[in-house]
């Protein structure tokens, strides 16, 4: 028999939420200044330990039923700029509203958040990783699924064993390592890039005024220069580029 449960606790600084569950789907929404509603619905919902422990409130499975497949869904409201930790054996986690900081750990699920205002880490056997924009730093690793991710203001660290790389812009330095699947940023500006594949093309959108030191090490593969000349002004600043990989080509563009 399906049951809901609903908690409700005050809480006074910067929040954060602490979620350990098996196979639930894991939902946070935007709520309300000063309280995080949880809402847990599945046969057992009573049996989960839900818990404050100051500004933190931890969610967490019936114990040793931690990683069996779930059949419910966790929902939590949360203030703005709450930091959010999950750990589920299977089932997806979708963050409607920004955060301060998200931290995921997934064995399957598809990760999918709006914006983040500080750093977002996510580690996953299988699924996708979507994300709006993030303030901080991008940390993913995956064995399988495709990644998304709007503008980056930190570094950005992926690695992968398949999937594609898509993101919008990157500003700080960014290291990809990956065995199978392309990588595209439309706009990268920081000072390094960092790439080693075994199969892959990478397409990197270059802005104006940019100097370029390039060290590229690609045994079935080359580069494929589509920036514009050069207006004579001098450069802002320098990046640097290393590529290493078995296939695939480096394409930079103008952005």
């Amino acid at each position: 028999m399906r049951r809901e449960r609903n908690e409700t606790f005050s809480v006074g600084g910067p929040a954060q939420i602490d979620i350990g569950v098996s196979g639930e789907d894991v939902i946070i929404l935007q709520g309300s200044g000063g309280h995080i509603n949880v809402r847990i619905e599945g046969s057992n919902a009573d049996d989960f330990a839900v818990t404050q422990s100051g500004d933190v409130i931890l969610v967490t499975a019936p114990r040793g039923r931690r990683l069996l497949s779930g059949v419910g869904r966790l929902t939590v409201a949360v203030p703005e700029d709450t930091s959010v930790d999950v750990r589920t054996a299977s089932g997806d986690v979708h963050i409607k509203t920004s955060v301060a900081r998200l931290d995921v750990a997934t064995a399957s699920g598809d990760v999918r958040a709006t914006d983040v205002h500080g750093d977002a880490r996510v580690r996953a056997a299988s699924g996708d990783c979507t994300f709006g924009d993030i303030d901080g730093a991008l940390d993913v690793a995956t064995a399988s699924g495709d990644v998304r991710a709007g503008i980056v203001q930190g570094s950005v660290s992926i690695a992968s064993a398949s999937g594609d790389v898509r993101l919008a812009t990157v500003n700080g330095a960014a290291t990809f390592k990956t065995a199978s699947g392309d990588l595209s940023v439309d706009l990268f500006d920081g000072p390094t890039f960092d790439m080693k594949t075994m199969s892959g093309d990478a397409t990197l959108g270059i802005p104006r005024r940019r100097r370029l030191e390039l060290d590229l090490q690609l045994l079935a593969g080359g580069l494929r220069n589509r920036l514009p000349e050069s207006d004579g002004s001098e450069p802002e600043k320098t990046i640097t580029i290393r590529a290493m990989g078995m296939s695939g080509d480096v394409t930079l563009f103008g952005a």
